[in-house]
């Protein structure tokens, strides 16, 4: 057998080291967090086991509850007789009624896989020999704890039984605090698979009935849409996001009875977050995507509604552009900035009405980097693989652009289910990525492009159920039809000697899939840290798009097991220390080229974490200069 052309970080020229914190992290666009109501889980399996965890009381100024020999203790008395080392009590999950007379207490009735990822660190910087790093890391399809609120009667010192039935099968349990009577006890259940949610209520007698239920055939966006708040005044009432009419909307909710009251938001565009409720005046202020007509959808503005679903009006939509707020402490005024990804920050107060009250023009950021050009910059959007559905992107030229010229296409690429991704405004953040793609059109003499495709977010359900089981679409047909649509009035954008691709993480995963599904679109790609089989990354982000349990479907859509479609140049990038994307993922990419017979280039960055493509990710010395030389050798190809 001929064993395949590759290079190997074997070789001095190829050795980097890299002696800088890790990322962490997939990067997600800044500040656009989930609402604050959202109860994150304090039981999730991507955290360290509970057993690892030094027992503790919930809180020193509540009742003496503590975890001790697995079992749940009030002061010297022993409440619980069922904790085990295999079925032990939750020292971080005690939950005591404010009065004291009651508490919540979770136990792990079946430990879950436990998994561990070992990682070697080459060249630590305080030592001579390697370095191991042992981390939890539950991937699909694993063993999860198995979590049971258990209820105890702190006055008779006693446990309460508790029925499971609508709980019992969890991807996560977690903490949604006593009622203001302190009566019940709720808390929120996500189902395995992420196609059942619901918020539940434990009265004092031990019985669980359904608040909210929300059920879909796909998956349920929780890590993004799953909100709600109890109201403080009207202590029957509370708001619930949902996306069940096929748009992310809040809903009225009494508590007592568990029927919707009205539909607060109604539409065709997306809530993103609940910023204020005024209980007395019956009014709720929420921010959100494709608010205001005519604009780009990605766009995000202001408004107020009545609770009642009346008078809904968007506030901010005279001023074109991503809108970011800062309220008042009195909640009667706030600061509203904006920006376009061509226009500069403008910034205005307002009243909580949205009248106009003065310019903030001594406290806006709107001074542009040095390597920011804006009149390189252009917007486009077309439709996309069903005629349809409008896609949006950015085209970004080198500054000494000559229009008689042809140019190659380079498009940087993530497709990842959870946010969009095309820059819609000019904070600093996206400054720095602007400069990034700035310096590669300049340094290359390439157009850069960006554009969001079916299967990504905030474009309604049906949008994003595009990836369901099939992340290997990536939105390729929709941005595939929109280069194609820009380049037929730009004869500048060359796509006929093939388009290069790149990306980091999901995005990894993406540029390799543009080579193996559409190599004859795309010829050259580097594939940054890449989640090439989904059955090989984290639980939590690949079950919620992939499902439960693990089917055919992880398969279809694995750049491992579809290597051997392989067309066109391939340079892999990983860091040795990748806390976010197991490093195995991209050696069995290795390991299934090599079987094939295909040629690629590998780059292994020791001490690195996730992500060295990017600078101002993680600072490797010299990467830049090799990215340019792979990229500079397939150019001198085409151009010659």
């Amino acid at each position: 057998m001929q064993l395949p052309s590759f290079t190997l970080i074997l070789t001095s020229a190829w050795i980097i080291t890299c002696n800088v914190p890790l990322t962490h992290a997939i990067r997600h666009p800044p500040e656009r967090d989930h609402a604050a109501s959202l109860r994150r889980n304090n039981q999730s399996p991507f955290r360290s086991p509970v057993q690892a965890q030094p027992p503790k009381k919930a809180d020193a100024a509540g009742p003496d509850l503590r975890i001790q020999d697995y079992n749940v203790y009030l002061g010297d008395t022993k409440l619980s007789t069922s904790g085990t080392a295999n079925s032990t009590f939750d020292a971080q999950n005690i939950w005591p009624s404010a009065d004291g007379k009651f508490a919540v207490v979770y136990q792990i009735t079946r430990p879950g896989i436990n998994r561990t990822v070992t990682l070697v660190e080459s060249s630590p910087p305080e030592q001579v020999q390697p370095k191991l790093h042992v981390d939890v890391y539950y991937k699909p399809g694993d063993d999860l704890d198995l979590v049971k609120p258990r209820l105890f009667d702190l006055e008779n010192k006693k446990q309460i039984d508790v029925a499971p039935e609508i709980y019992d099968n969890p991807f996560e349990i977690d903490n949604a605090d006593w009622s203001f009577d302190d009566k019940t006890y709720r808390f929120f259940y996500n189902e395995r698979g992420h196609k059942l949610v619901r918020l539940l209520e434990l009265n004092r007698e031990g019985k669980v009935r359904i608040l909210v239920e929300e059920r879909a055939e796909t998956f349920i966006d929780w890590t993004n849409k799953v909100s709600w708040d109890f109201f403080n005044e009207t202590k029957d009432q509370m708001w619930w996001m949902s996306e069940r009419d096929g748009h992310n909307h809040i809903y009225l909710y009494n508590t007592t009875t568990g029927d919707v009251i009205n539909q607060v938001t109604k539409g065709n565009f997306e809530v993103f977050a609940v910023l204020y409720v005024d209980e007395t005046d019956k009014k709720m202020w929420v921010r959100g995507f494709n608010m205001a007509k005519g604009q780009d959808p990605y766009y995000m503005h202001m408004a107020v509604v009545n609770l009642d679903g009346s008078n809904f009006t968007v506030l901010t939509e005279n001023e074109v552009g991503y809108h970011r707020f800062e309220w008042k402490p009195d909640f009667k005024q706030f600061e509203d900035r904006w920006s376009t990804i061509t226009q500069p920050m403008k910034g205005v107060l307002r009243d909580r009405n949205g009248t106009i009250l003065n310019p903030l023009d001594d406290r806006i950021q709107d001074k542009l980097m040095d390597n920011v050009t804006l009149s390189t910059i252009e917007t486009f959007n077309s439709t996309g693989r069903d005629g349809n559905a409008i896609i949006y992107g950015t085209i970004l030229k080198p500054r000494n652009f000559d229009p008689s010229k042809k140019y190659p296409v380079f498009e940087n690429v993530y497709a990842g289910p959870q946010d969009f991704y095309v820059i819609k405004e000019l904070g600093l953040s996206y400054q720095n990525d602007l400069s990034y793609y700035q310096k590669q059109a300049d340094d290359l003499q390439v157009i850069v492009v960006q554009a969001d495709g079916m299967g990504t977010n905030w474009r309604g359900k049906a949008f994003q159920n595009v990836c369901y089981k099939n992340l290997k679409d990536a939105g390729f047909p929709d941005r595939i039809a929109w280069m194609k649509a820009a380049a037929s009035t730009r004869p500048w954008m060359d796509l006929d000697i093939g388009v290069a691709i790149y990306g980091t993480s999901a995005g990894g995963q993406n540029a390799l899939g543009g080579l193996l599904w559409y190599g004859d679109f795309y010829k050259v790609a580097i594939a940054d840290a890449g989640c090439h089989d989904n059955r090989v990354d984290k639980i939590w982000w690949n079950e919620q798009w992939m499902g439960y349990p693990v089917d055919k479907s992880y398969a279809d859509s694995s750049n491992v097991v579809h290597a051997g479609r392989l067309e066109g140049k391939l340079l892999l990038l990983v860091g040795e220390l990748d806390p976010n994307v197991d490093p195995s993922s991209t050696m069995q990419v290795v390991n299934a080229l090599n079987d094939a017979g295909k040629d690629y280039e590998l780059l292994i960055v020791p001490g690195a974490g996730h992500g060295i493509l990017r600078p101002g990710w993680v600072d490797v010395p010299n990467v830049q200069t090799l990215v340019n030389r792979f990229w500079k050798r397939w150019l001198d190809e085409v151009r010659a």
